[in-house]
């Protein structure tokens, strides 16, 4: 039900969930805006003292800082490739080319900022000087990286002249065994021998003794030894002596040359350690001058987080005040009276909340309101769904049970049969010249005829698991749950007995002056799914027997 108007402001502040609400909302707001105001002016202030260190002071840090990693960074990169096996990468490598590119842009903002001059002519100094002997290493790295290249070219073609000499000079040939195919191979091993070494002194004895083994292979074919040969060896150690002419003459500029590259390497480290060293103290520098400032501003930020606290306390109080509130005078009582809508929902029955004279007193009285409609609609609900289940399977003028709750019933029970195996009897009942009778006597006659032997069937198939049901017409049929076939035939022709005794006139009925009915019982132990409608079908073969054997009787099912 509606509250009643409020007569006064402080009446709907004390009688109106809504104005408290709001009250306390606004209350907390504002001193939420008193606050943010206060905290914003401190952090003006702040800010502006902060103002010149940070722009100045930190921003110059941050960059010879950035500066100062960038440049072991590259340091780090530069010491990789020399490390690394392919040294011919040290310029090229995309990685170092974008890091000196980065450590360039460092240098170029730090210049913008105007701080450390000084330092800054130092560093460029230094930084061309490095970029330089990085260049020149690089050179040499590509010219020892285009060696390689004819070094592989060449031992290619040691490989090749050794295959052939194989083929040429086999172990067990004349040839093989002369000072001629010693030479030659002599020649080979040494010119290999050349390829893998690395100090000059060894070079130098293995090119004096290849010299040795030309002289004895060139002596060996004035000797006589060419015919032996024949053109093939000539021309293979023709070849022999030019590729090994030009290994010893590449080993021994390698050798040169490697020796030039470690101190370009040496001198290009030293440099990157100079930058490096350069920039980094140069960031300490700025570093120390921003840590002077820092301090400065450490007492102001102190008084400002002072100030901060109770600013935070207060409004933290408040909120708790104001949490308070809302919970004792809002969120209690909705839960409340939530759990009670809850309870009815699921069927229970308990108090409705109501105390006070706001909204939410309000709600549980409407909410008590609409639960009293409701019990009343579901009570007038379950009596019409047991008039409907009742009408659905009753047949209106027998009073039994009509055809589909027999069908429903059967099914149930002779499952319920399967399971405790216990008999299941069936009573199929007509009644003997009943077309005659409505014809004679009229449909209405015929109709009061079935509603008496209804009234029979309840009272004698009075048990509480009996199910008596009329099949159609002049038909009947009753489930006897857990009856053998003597008890069926007991109970069968005490009924047929009342029937006849009702004394129902029947001029038109050629066994009895009255009504009188046929009856045929069949009787099964239910097993499994099967066998309900062979059941059905023994039970009104009985019934036919009985008609046939001259009706008014009761007749049961043949064994199968």
């Amino acid at each position: 039900m509606p509250a009643p108007p409020c007569t006064s402001l402080a009446a709907c502040f004390r009688e109106r969930i809504g104005w408290q609400l709001i009250g306390t909302l606004l209350s907390v707001f504002l001193l939420f805006i008193v606050a943010m105001s206060l905290t914003a002016y401190l952090l003006y202030r702040q800010d502006d003292s902060l103002r010149h260190l940070f722009a100045e002071e930190f921003e110059g840090v941050i960059l010879a800082g950035d500066l100062a990693r960038d440049a072991e960074v590259l340091n780090a990169q530069v010491l990789e490739r020399l490390l690394a096996v392919q040294k011919s990468t040290v310029d090229g490598s995309p990685a170092i080319a974008s890091q000196m590119q980065i450590f360039q842009n460092s240098r170029d903002r730090l210049a913008a900022a105007g701080l450390g001059r000084e330092a800054l002519a130092d560093i460029d100094r230094l930084q061309g000087e490095y970029f330089s002997s990085l260049q020149d290493l690089a050179g040499r790295f590509q010219e020892e990286e285009r060696r390689q290249q004819e070094r592989t070219a060449q031992l290619d073609a040691l490989m090749q002249i050794g295959r052939e000499l194989g083929q040429y000079l086999p172990p067990a040939g004349e040839v093989a065994q002369s000072e001629l195919g010693k030479s030659l191979q002599g020649l080979l091993a040494c010119t290999l021998a050349a390829q893998l070494t690395t100090a000059s002194g060894p070079l130098q004895q293995l090119g004096e003794l290849a010299e040795a083994y030309r002289l004895d292979i060139r002596r060996g074919f004035r000797a006589g030894q060419r015919a032996q040969a024949g053109e093939a060896v000539k021309r293979l150690a023709v070849r022999l002596e030019t590729v090994s002419r030009e290994v010893f003459f590449t080993r021994h500029n390698v050798v040169a040359g490697e020796r030039a590259t470690l101190a370009a390497a040496r001198e290009t480290r030293v440099l990157a350690q100079r930058l490096a060293s350069t920039a980094y103290n140069h960031y300490l520098a700025l570093q120390a001058g921003a840590q002077e400032e820092m301090a400065r501003q450490e007492s102001a930020i102190q008084r400002t987080l002072l100030l901060f606290a109770g600013i935070g306390l207060v409004t933290f109080l408040a909120s708790i005040f104001a949490t308070l509130f809302i919970l004792r005078r809002v969120a209690l009582r909705l839960k409340a009276l939530n759990k009670a809508m809850g309870a009815h929902v699921a069927g229970g029955r308990v108090a409705i909340p109501r105390q006070g004279s706001d909204e939410i007193a309000a709600m549980g009285e409407a909410f008590e309101i609409f639960v009293r409609a409701r019990d009343e609609a579901e009570s007038e609900l379950r009596r019409n769904q047991q008039l409907l289940a009742a009408a659905a399977v009753t047949d209106a003028l027998s009073g039994l049970h009509n055809r589909r709750g027999f069908d429903e019933c059967y099914g149930r029970e002779w499952k319920r049969c399967t399971r405790s195996a216990r008999p299941l009897s069936l009573i199929m009942v007509d009644i003997d010249f009943f077309k005659p009778y409505n014809d004679h006597y009229g449909h209405m006659a015929g109709d009061e005829v079935i509603r008496r032997v209804g009234e029979l069937m309840l009272g004698t198939f009075d048990r509480a698991a009996d199910y008596p049901a009329r099949y159609g017409g002049e038909e009947f049929v009753c489930i006897l749950p857990e009856t053998d076939q003597e008890g069926a035939f007991l109970v069968a022709e005490r009924f047929r007995l009342r029937v006849e005794e009702a004394g129902m006139a029947h001029a038109f009925s050629a066994v009895a002056p009255c009504i009188t009915v046929s009856i045929g019982i069949a009787c099964t132990i239910p097993v499994g799914d099967q066998g309900a409608e062979a059941l059905l079908d023994a039970a009104d073969g009985a019934l036919y027997r009985a008609k046939e054997g001259g009706r008014n009787c009761v007749r049961l099912a043949e064994p199968s």
